[in-house]
């Protein structure tokens, strides 16, 4: 359910920045520092315009990333212990999920955020999805999770001798 939510926020506000903002100036939130920009032709690429026309190739990425993410969604026990990682792989698959229908609809992903104050390159909702939890995930597995916290994952689970 919070994979939809978060999804249909992506959505809703790309179709608000491409109805409201397409070939207009930007709108300023805070004077050079950030604003809401359409990215006129929308972004072709990924993350920092990489891979520009490459919509074939980064739609199958997007789809197999957003996939293998569901999958380990489903796999994540349910215990209070991993609410936190079910939460952030949650978040990333909407990110991977937001981006995917763009490229599927358009051809392109719509970017509509800007930070003029770093020259930050224009982005949108399910780009910070993805960051905030890429983040969030190294976090968990550096100071939060231990390596057998995680053998969920792994093919190989122990199996116990009950007798």
């Amino acid at each position: 359910m919070i994979l939809v939510l978060l999804v249909i926020i992506d959505q809703v506000t790309k179709f608000w920045a491409k109805s409201t903002l397409e070939g207009k100036d930007p709108f300023i939130i805070i004077k050079d520092v950030f604003c809401f920009q359409y990215l006129e032709g929308g972004n072709a690429g990924a993350a920092f315009g990489l891979f520009q026309g490459k919509i074939g190739l980064l739609s199958l990425s997007s789809l197999l990333v957003f996939l293998i993410l569901v999958f380990v969604i489903f796999k994540i026990p349910k215990e209070k212990k991993y609410n936190l990682l079910e939460l952030t792989v949650t978040v990333l698959a909407a990110g991977a999920l937001g981006n995917l229908i763009d490229r599927v609809m358009h051809n392109y992903v719509i970017d509509f955020m800007y930070f003029n104050l770093i020259d930050f390159p224009i982005f949108n909702v399910a780009d910070c999805y993805v960051v905030i939890s890429a983040i969030a995930l190294f976090l968990l597995f550096v100071f939060y999770y231990k390596e057998e916290d995680l053998s969920f994952l792994s093919k190989k689970q122990k199996v116990s001798n009950k007798k």
